[in-house]
């Protein structure tokens, strides 16, 4: 979870998480479903799913023991050197070697390191990983590896901090070659901004509710499981080279997608206000069309993987942040998870 998540913001999750997974073997049992819903507004949903088969995979493979040694732990899924070095060394207090941002942050400004001009950008981290192997502690003749580990990790965290470091305070200061030359903003060396593209999509939003105050449902689909969000419930993409704005361009696009049963086609359409998502490679900027069907619940088509979802149900699976985003604009979500008492919901 602290993979590209700060610690303030893991904590409640982490716990929710253990709580209702203590074992290795209740997180290889459990649903992805319901894996993901336990990670929903943490982001980089690959994590979840890695994981998740990470924890089938050990008790499968390895009958139930976590490995310990590093090629075994790097051929679980989303387990790379650093990360099975981390916990080489703190799960089992073993000679573990681990090269995370902070820790590069630390090594580049103690020793004043940056690529040459003919070093290749792995060239470069290799030399690091020697540096940070020849710093980690050996045994038997020091057995605090896991200590060290921590300390180096929690240096970079909360001193050697990538801007505004706090040199008075931190204990390498006498020692290390960009404090003495003051050169510490210097270091790591950043590399050469990209510009990131963006990406355009358009949801549709298909509530159901035949009775003005009877319990809304809204239509989800679960999206494929590889790619952004995967395994998640998204809302339905509508084409973007098409004119579907109005009531009756949606209608027969349904019709066509066979997405439920539309003898009870739409009664109403809200367009809501556009807005984008930051990923790391790319923007991805949408809209979202409401569209309320009055009549009796549409079925779904199993084939389609889309599914009719109350406030109450739609919080046990997993949901990328602007889709509950949405949900909250729209008025679906309230504090008790019943009838909605704001938004555009009657």
């Amino acid at each position: 979870m602290l993979q590209q998540t700060q610690v303030v913001t893991v904590i409640p999750y982490f716990y929710r998480f253990i709580d209702t997974f203590p074992t290795l073997k209740s997180l290889a049992e459990a649903e992805s479903n319901q894996v993901l819903a336990l990670w929903s507004g943490l982001g980089y949903y690959a994590r979840a799913r890695n994981l998740h088969r990470a924890a089938q995979l050990i008790m499968s493979t390895f009958s139930g023991v976590f490995p310990r040694t590093l090629d075994e732990l790097i051929s679980l899924p989303g387990i790379g050197r650093s990360t099975a070095g981390a916990i080489i060394a703190q799960s089992f207090n073993l000679f573990g070697v681990i090269l995370d941002g902070n820790v590069k942050r630390v090594l580049t400004r103690y020793l004043t390191l940056k690529p040459s001009a003919k070093q290749t950008a792995k060239q470069f981290e290799t030399l690091l990983w020697s540096h940070a192997e020849h710093f980690t502690p050996k045994l038997p003749h020091n057995n605090r590896v896991a200590d060290y580990t921590q300390a180096i990790m929690d240096l970079g965290a909360t001193l050697c901090t990538r801007t505004k470091p706090k040199c008075e305070s931190c204990p390498l200061s006498k020692t290390c070659q960009a404090h003495l030359t003051q050169t510490q903003t210097d270091y790591p060396v950043k590399p050469p901004k990209k510009i990131k593209p963006t990406k355009q999509a358009k949801w549709l939003i298909l509530l159901s509710q035949p009775k003005p105050r009877s319990v809304p449902q809204i239509l989800l689909a679960q999206r494929p499981a590889t790619g952004i969000w995967g395994g998640l419930w998204s809302f339905p993409e509508l084409p973007l080279d098409k004119p579907l704005n109005t009531l009756k361009q949606i209608t027969s696009w349904l019709k066509k997608t066979e997405l439920f049963d539309i003898s009870a086609p739409p009664t109403k359409l809200t367009a809501l206000e556009s807005d984008s998502h930051l990923f790391t490679h790319f923007t991805l900027h949408y809209e979202a069309i409401l569209v309320t069907i009055t009549d009796k619940r549409p079925k779904t088509l199993e084939s389609k993987k889309s599914k009719w979802y109350n406030p109450s149900e739609i919080t046990q699976v997993g949901l990328p942040s602007p889709v509950t985003k949405v949900l909250n604009q729209v008025g679906f979500f309230t504090h008790d998870n019943k009838q909605p008492k704001n938004g555009l919901l009657p």
